[in-house]
């Protein structure tokens, strides 16, 4: 949906004033304002409906998708703290 954006150039005159807050008040600014929903009065169309061939050769089986088994989740060993720790030496020489 466009947007109209609008910004002020300048002051309306007195007689431009009036003129448009006559306008603003008639019935086709209202009428451009207002929202209202139309009813339709065109005949609804028929989905369609697909052709059926006869041919000689059978239709192709497609078979149905299997669901895929779920895979578990690994057990996670949690390492102790103090292990980790060891594992880091400050006293190493570079």
């Amino acid at each position: 949906v466009g947007k109209l954006f609008f910004r002020p150039v300048r002051f309306l005159e007195k007689d431009e004033w009036e003129q448009a807050k006559k306008m603003g008040d008639s019935p086709l600014a209202k009428s451009l304002i207002t929202m209202t929903v139309a009813q339709t009065t065109s005949p609804k169309l028929a989905a369609p409906v697909a052709k059926v061939e006869a041919s000689s050769e059978p239709a192709e089986v497609i078979p149905e998708p299997k669901k895929r088994e779920e895979k578990k989740a690994e057990l996670v060993v949690k390492r102790d703290l103090k292990a980790v720790m060891s594992g880091w030496s400050s006293d190493e020489a570079e």
